[in-house]
């Protein structure tokens, strides 16, 4: 079954959970709760809803064109430890990001989140499967500027895609900005496939990229969610419940 119609089937629902490291992190360690009897404490979950900063940073920027389609992708930073990766949507200016289950599934049993992320507003909504609700994101700065300059004479194979290269500069609202190496193929219009960013370390990969369209319901939160008035309210209620489990297992 293509990435297309399972969104569309499950409306959005296909992915539970997000296990982010570092600064972005969705899940973080965990503070301790002991048990009566002098048991070893166990371990709580600490949520922090926080979209990934591809989606939100400059890189965001350049994962978007005037094409829609879909992509695994896989990104790699100091800041986030080991590789995070998971399906990618993009229409427009629009983003959206779920993570592996896999990838997940050990660390947030309750299932985390999952983003999306409009690149050109700089605003966006974090989703839990877990809960069956989602909540607006706070606004942060969006790209203003974008110039893009292919580099004569390059060329390489890359996901079995003739890809050129390119150099991209970004600027952000509040006068960030960034600039990036991009293999994108060369079919119009282009696709990025590896960006590099050369401000800091950090790598972008996009495999099993897809051509196809979305539609507009996945970049909308479900009708039968219901509207958190922010992330901390879902994080709470994730925390309370897990909580909850432990005592009854006591």
């Amino acid at each position: 079954m293509s990435t297309l119609s399972r969104w569309s089937r499950r409306r959005f629902h296909f992915i539970a959970g997000l296990g982010w490291l570092g600064a972005a992190a969705v899940l973080l360690g965990g503070c301790a709760h002991r048990p009566q009897g002098g048991e070893e404490p166990a371990r709580v979950n600490v949520y922090r809803a926080q979209p990934p900063p591809f989606l939100t940073g400059p890189a965001g920027a350049l994962l978007t064109n005037g094409a829609p389609y879909s992509a695994r992708v896989t990104a790699s930073s100091p800041a986030l430890g080991k590789p995070a990766s998971g399906q990618l949507l993009a229409r427009g200016a629009q983003l959206v990001f779920a993570p592996d289950p896999e990838e997940t599934s050990a660390r947030t049993p309750e299932g985390g989140f999952s983003f999306i992320w409009d690149v050109a507003q700089g605003r966006g909504y974090v989703l839990s499967e877990a809960l069956q609700g989602y909540a607006r994101l706070p606004e942060l700065a969006h790209p203003i500027r974008l110039l893009t300059t292919v580099q004569p004479g390059s060329s390489r194979k890359m996901e079995a895609q003739e890809t050129e290269l390119a150099r991209a500069e970004v600027e952000m609202t509040g006068g960030a900005a960034a600039v990036f190496e991009v293999w994108q193929t060369i079919t119009r219009p282009p696709v990025p496939v590896e960006i590099s960013s050369l401000t800091n370390t950090s790598v972008l990969r996009l495999s099993r990229v897809r051509r196809e369209d979305p539609g507009p319901a996945a970049f909308r939160p479900p009708s039968d969610f219901t509207d958190y008035p922010y992330p901390e309210a879902m994080v709470d209620e994730l925390a309370t419940r897990q909580r909850m489990r432990m005592l009854r297992h006591e």
